[in-house]
């Protein structure tokens, strides 16, 4: 058996295998041919493969060549070092003269310096900043003045008494603040300053001349700031240019705060009239197609509308009938058109505009809800203004006058920070004492200014301790700063998406559990729009606590509402559950205690111990979560380590705005900025005599401002730039050649896979095939034939520059095709790019239903290389047959083993019996024959 095993049989010496080999070779034969037909099967399918690609490019090339790529614009300027642009096919051509006036910069803030920066104790119990927001006073944009329609742009000549004047280039101011700094620049000896609506000069030269202001070269700039006049005097008092219109936007109201509208067909506010007629209701939001008001003429409109023109929304008035008087062009007053009628008004946009109550006769005069030019308004301010700024201050200046100072007029008469001030200064100087209040070096509160020279002044009484003016280390070198009056800029009416420096609030869910335990999950999606709607959608689930504008104007705040005989076992908490929602809100952890409100606020105040130092304050404000970077800086001395702060928030929206309090312990602790956080202004369109356009921005990259541009601004320069936008056919000849190329590489895979060899007799893998033949046939037809329908001198490839050789392949010659799209531009996008479903009339009195070379090819493509198409049914079929051709040849192998194995166990059996024959054989062999006895 071992020989046998071996292949060779002992006994017999056949070798077994061979014979079973010969045996079943008619069989191996046929295996070997299926297997052959499986490997062209496989390289069948690999060929298709291939051809799919070919046709892919074709078709990207193909849907490349459409309407968009017409319009493709390219975007050159004259100096690259100052700016750069992209355009998209949106953009028209033309040309922009450019001015980079400024980049972005980044608040920074520095400290005074002390002498060790782990040892020194600061004595501060209290940093607080906001980020763009909280000052006194809003640095009105220029396109905001006269009505919001702006002022011309130009410069100004000023002429002083003495006979000097000055050009004074105002192309470049984009507020009324930088007007102010740019005249008191001019060293003519001219003070600028701004009062309630308008702008006012005075010269301070000591000449006796005419003092003078025009228009520089023709500009109407002068005239457009009131302020275009020639007098023999000193002052100057500017004309109105900053008061309430038909265009005030209704957002600007308030300090920003804007009017409280709602949605849903709600009632904004409700007038009734004496003659007992049913209460009138005014919408103000979104009525069927027409958007929600944005305008103080859209108000007026709408209650016309409602009240059928018996009660009038005035602007701009400034005495009625009967004595009525108030600031000009400041509030707003409702008139019933019919004397004999008085009325009632309610509502929250009615509150909002100053108009809530009762009409005296005819009238309702308006509470003053813009505020100037030189300040926000007193109500704009946290607490009580009355209590805020009632009483007296004694002051000595550094001659030694001394005068105390009663508030003489309310502060709601007053009506603004500006105003207040002005009241204020013309005390302290009809008593001939050397001082002035003015808003702070941050802004944010009012400071007492020693103008004697001698820095020196002394102040008290009820209303400096209200300003913070007597509180400890605020009195340095005769300037006295008063505290962080806390500015109200966020309101029910606040847009969400302007918080978090314009980055709004996002969505997400999270939990409250309010003092009682009760709990419940608010879903903030985006439909939120403003502060009224986030309190409306907590206020909504039925705890016991209410949310509500924090006390200050900078936040929300959830504050217990428990019901009666109830108390508190617990403190108002909330867990964020997904989302940036409640994090963004400020609202993530615990109230402080049981019973009290649970705050989120966008000013971050610190508390402090007297005793921290620079290291501990460094901790202290990263600990915080505070969008600002805070650092130590060693610039050597005596008292060398200074605190450095820097706003994570780029641009105006991020300049750091700082209140410090200390106990007095040390020395004063002063941040003085080093570096405003200012906006990039790009003037557009300026020429040598002014005009054009400013436009500022957070960011140093612009979109928008040119319809389908984005520039990027790289320096500031006085040298103007050119953009210029062209178009780009350099795109439509590339996508030209592209297609060609794909053609071309098409036919070569074609003719590579359906290949024959005379001499070799070897034929390509897909010699002969239909399929591959229909291909290529089919889109040879489409790129060489007229397209259908056109009837104009560009009607195919050829006449595009495309020829055909003898070999089948494109060439593409460009300048053909340039010279085709001079002639007509029109007719060649019909060509290549024109759709079935084009909405746009007729291209070049061609038939709309024309269907361009690009999208035939494409919409041919898509169905030959759709999941459905014609290739994968192709594939498929090679698949079936590879698969069918595969089982065939497992069967067969599985009958060759069996057979195989039939004939070794009979040629086994047969060594087995010729072992046994011999083994017989061997036995008679050995037998002994015995020898025959002779007879006796």
């Amino acid at each position: 058996m071992s020989g046998a095993s071996a292949g060779i049989g002992l006994i017999s010496g056949y070798d077994f295998n061979a014979l079973v080999s010969a045996q079943l070779a008619f069989r191996n034969s046929t295996l070997l041919r299926l297997q052959g037909r499986s490997a062209e099967f496989s390289a069948e399918q690999a060929a298709f493969s291939d051809i799919g690609l070919q046709l892919e490019s074709i078709r990207a090339a193909a849907s490349g060549l459409t309407s968009s790529l017409f319009a493709a614009k390219q975007v050159s300027t004259s100096n690259s070092n100052l700016l750069s642009a992209t355009a998209n096919s949106a953009a028209s051509t033309g040309s922009w003269d450019l001015l980079v006036s400024r980049l972005v910069s980044t608040s920074q803030v520095l400290s005074g310096g002390v002498a060790t920066q782990d040892q020194t104790a600061l004595g501060l119990t209290q940093l607080s900043f906001e980020l763009g927001e909280g000052r006194l006073r809003d640095d009105v944009e220029l396109s905001q003045l006269n009505g919001g329609f702006g002022i011309e742009r130009g410069s100004i000549l000023v002429t002083n008494r003495n006979g000097t004047e000055s050009e004074v280039d105002l192309t470049q101011a984009a507020t009324i603040g930088e007007v102010v700094d740019a005249i008191n620049a001019a060293g003519l000896g001219v003070e600028a300053s701004l009062q309630a609506g308008s702008l006012n000069l005075v010269d301070t030269s000591g000449g006796t001349g005419t003092f003078s202001v025009r228009g520089f070269n023709g500009a109407n700039t002068a005239e457009d700031l009131g302020i275009s006049t020639s007098i023999n005097g000193d002052s100057i008092e500017g004309e109105l240019i900053w008061s309430l219109a038909g265009n005030t936007e209704l957002g600007v109201l308030r300090d920003g705060l804007g009017i409280r509208i709602q949605d849903g067909g709600l009632p904004d506010l409700t007038i009734e009239l004496s003659d007992g007629s049913p209460p009138i209701t005014v919408d103000l939001g979104p009525v069927g197609d027409t958007p929600a008001a944005t305008t103080l003429a859209q108000v007026q409109a709408r209650i016309s509308e409602a009240t059928s023109g018996a009660v009038e929304l005035r602007l701009n008035w400034e005495e009625v009938p009967g004595g009525i008087s108030a600031s000009t062009g400041f509030g707003v007053m409702l008139q019933s058109t019919d004397s004999s009628l008085a009325f009632e008004v309610t509502g929250d946009a009615a509150e909002d505009l100053g108009l809530s109550g009762s009409s005296d006769g005819e009238y309702l005069v308006g509470e003053r809800v813009l505020g100037g030019l030189d300040g926000v308004l007193i109500s704009s301010l946290s607490g009580d203004p009355s209590a805020l700024f009632s009483g007296s201050f004694s002051v000595t200046d550094g001659f030694g006058n001394s005068t105390t100072a009663p508030i003489v007029a309310p502060a709601e008469v007053v009506g603004s920070v500006g105003a207040l001030m002005a009241v204020i200064n013309q005390q302290l100087n009809s008593q001939f004492v050397s001082a002035r209040v003015e808003l702070n070096a941050q802004g944010n509160g009012l400071q007492l200014v020693d103008t004697s020279g001698f820095n020196n002044i002394e102040v008290s009484g009820e209303l400096a301790d209200n300003l913070g003016w007597t509180a400890p280390n605020r009195n340095t070198n005769g300037v006295v700063n008063g505290f962080n009056l806390q500015r109200a800029w966020v309101g029910a009416a606040t847009k969400l998406s302007t918080l978090s420096q314009g980055q709004g609030i996002g969505a997400g869910t999270f939990q409250i559990t309010d003092g009682l335990g009760g709990t419940a999950v608010v879903n903030l999606d985006g439909s939120e729009q403003t502060i009224q709607d986030l309190l409306d959608e907590i206020n909504s689930k039925g705890l016991a606590l209410e949310a509500r504008v924090n006390a200050t104007g900078d936040g929300i705040e959830l504050v217990e509402q428990l019901p009666n005989g109830a108390s508190s076992f617990r403190t108002i908490q909330v867990d964020a559950l997904s989302g940036s929602a409640a994090s963004d809100l400020g609202l993530v952890g615990s109230a402080v205690e049981i019973g009290a409100a649970l705050e989120g606020r966008w000013e971050y105040v610190l508390d402090l111990d007297p005793a921290d130092t620079l290291d501990v304050l460094v901790q202290k404000i990263d600990a915080s979560g505070a969008p600002v970077q805070a650092g130590l800086v060693n610039v050597g001395g005596l008292s060398p380590w200074r605190l450095s702060l820097t706003s994570d928030v780029a641009g105006a929206g991020g300049d750091l705005v700082m209140d410090l309090l200390s106990d007095g312990s040390a020395p004063q602790f002063q941040l003085d900025p080093i570096q405003r956080g200012q906006d990039a202004k790009i003037l557009f369109g300026a020429g040598s005599m002014g005009g054009g356009f400013l436009v500022t921005s957070g960011s140093n990259t612009l979109s928008g401002v040119i319809e389908g541009v984005t520039i990027d601004l790289l320096a500031a320069s006085d040298e103007q730039t050119t953009l210029t936008i062209e178009r780009d056919d350099s795109s439509l000849s590339e996508g030209l050649q592209a297609l060609v190329d794909a053609y071309n590489g098409l036919r070569d895979k074609a003719d590579q896979y359906d290949s024959y060899d005379s001499e070799s007799l070897k034929k390509g893998t897909l010699y002969g095939n239909a399929n591959l033949r229909s291909f290529v046939t089919e889109l040879t037809r489409i790129v060489t034939r007229d397209v259908d329908g056109l009837s104009g001198p560009y009607r195919s490839l050829q006449d595009l520059g495309v020829s055909i050789d003898g070999e089948g392949r494109l060439s593409f010659e460009a300048e053909a095709f340039t010279e085709a799209l001079a002639v007509d531009r029109q007719g060649v996008e019909a060509l290549l790019s024109a759709t079935l479903d084009e909405e746009n009339g007729e291209l070049d009195g061609e038939s709309e239903d024309i269907e361009g070379l690009g999208p035939r090819l494409d919409s041919l493509l898509e169905n030959w290389l759709s999941p459905e198409g014609r290739l994968q049914t192709i594939q498929d079929g090679i698949i079936d047959r590879l698969q069918r051709n595969d089982d065939s040849i497992a069967a067969l192998q599985t009958r060759i083993q069996a057979e195989r194995e039939r004939l070794l166990r009979e040629f086994y059996v047969m060594e087995q019996t010729l072992a046994r024959l011999q083994s017989q054989s061997n036995a008679l062999a050995g037998l002994v024959v015995l020898p025959q006895s002779s007879p006796g």
